[in-house]
């Protein structure tokens, strides 16, 4: 009478069991297609067969949440980060430090904008304040400008007064050859 009881318990158990929770297999779908941000392969691996394993054996027992309860875990083992320096050795959580909740599918907006950093929106204001001083720098409205302009206006300045004086000096080297030459054709001449 034992057996037939434990046969006829066992076939209840498994008819019970065999829904299938499809909330439970879209929330493991979900589970493994965040796995990407996971940094230990091991786990990832390893959650993966335990998701198939789960699957066999809802087909086969109906006994689900177990395994799931177990994919669970493993996922959350897998988005820990490594603990480093003393943190492994005390065990008091830092009240300041803001953990981070992971968020479900439908809570994600995708249409409000990125909040940016701090860091990232001084590096955005530095880098327009820079195009906004090169712009004024070609235009010539900075003092910097200003300065190079008036320094190039000096030294092009020197550098037209230097061709003129070398000018100058060829036309008086000129007139100095040819006077030589003139006073040497009056002598060649009063020779004669």
């Amino acid at each position: 009478m034992s057996k037939k009881r434990g046969k006829m318990m066992k076939e209840q158990r498994r008819k019970t069991h065999l829904r299938i929770n499809y909330q439970d297999l879209v929330q493991m779908t979900v589970m493994m297609m965040t796995l990407r941000y996971c940094w230990n392969l091991h786990l990832i691996v390893t959650l993966f067969l335990l998701t198939f394993f789960c699957i066999s054996v809802v087909c086969t027992y109906g006994d689900f949440g177990f395994y799931l309860a177990k994919c669970q875990l493993l996922y959350h083992l897998c988005l820990q980060r490594k603990k480093t320096g003393v943190e492994g050795l005390i065990e008091i959580e830092n009240p300041n430090r803001v953990a981070q909740k992971s968020k479900k599918v439908t809570q994600i907006e995708l249409d409000e904008p990125r909040q940016l950093s701090r860091r990232e929106r001084e590096e955005i204001e530095k880098q327009k304040a820079k195009e906004r001083y090169m712009k004024m720098h070609l235009a010539g409205k900075t003092d910097q400008a200003k300065a190079d302009l008036a320094r190039l206006a000096i030294i092009r300045k020197q550098r037209e007064e230097a061709a003129k004086k070398k000018d100058e000096e060829k036309k008086a080297k000129e007139a100095a050859v040819a006077a030589a030459a003139a006073a040497r054709g009056m002598n060649s001449l009063s020779l004669k």
